[in-house]
């Protein structure tokens, strides 16, 4: 029989394994921010070196977008307030699970950037931080009184597609879960 002590007690104890969750990655959040920051590069050519291409367009220019358009696109505000800083192209990438590259290619005959988005290999190895925070009521199996449940997963390591974490779960009758698994993501 679940008695309110009982309840009450795994509640405490799921939400100090949340608190302790929660404080020992605090460092490696990062803030959401509208603001722009720069891009991480490319591991495949982060360390080519670039080299100094002469423009070919008719008056050595190239296209870029009016001071009006770069007012409102979120830059961070050293970018905007500089007046030698253009903006060649701006484009929207919807967020996936999977890592995404994002080039942009300046024809020189023309002056115009193209951006392109294509999916990045998945890592062998890598450690992650992604958390997610679940909220459900509805029925357990064997039971016909509905309950609460709040769970909490944590990912730490990537390997290729598969997210190693741990899981958390509370219900408000009183039950719980705890431990570490897998995910695999599409």
């Amino acid at each position: 029989m679940i008695t309110p002590i009982k309840t009450t007690t795994s509640l405490v104890i799921f939400a100090v394994l949340i608190g302790l969750v929660l404080y020992l990655t605090r460092s490696y959040m990062i803030p959401p921010s509208v603001e722009a920051h720069e891009a991480e590069a490319n591991p495949e050519v982060k360390h080519e070196k670039k080299v100094v291409v002469k423009l070919e367009t008719l008056s050595n220019t190239i296209r870029v977008y009016k001071p009006s358009g770069k007012a409102l696109i979120s830059l961070p505000k050293v970018s905007l307030d500089d007046p030698n800083k253009h903006v060649t192209a701006s484009s929207l990438a919807y967020s996936r699970e999977k890592r995404q590259i994002v080039t942009q290619v300046l024809d020189v005959t023309t002056g115009e950037t193209e951006v392109f988005i294509s999916d990045a290999v998945q890592p062998w190895f890598a450690l992650e931080n992604r958390g997610q925070i679940t909220l459900d009521y509805g029925f357990k199996r064997d039971s016909n009184t509905p309950v609460g449940r709040i769970n909490l997963h944590q990912d730490f390591l990537q390997i290729k597609s598969l997210h190693v974490g741990v899981s958390l779960s509370g219900y408000t009758d009183g039950d719980y879960f705890a431990g570490v698994g897998g995910t695999y993501r599409w």
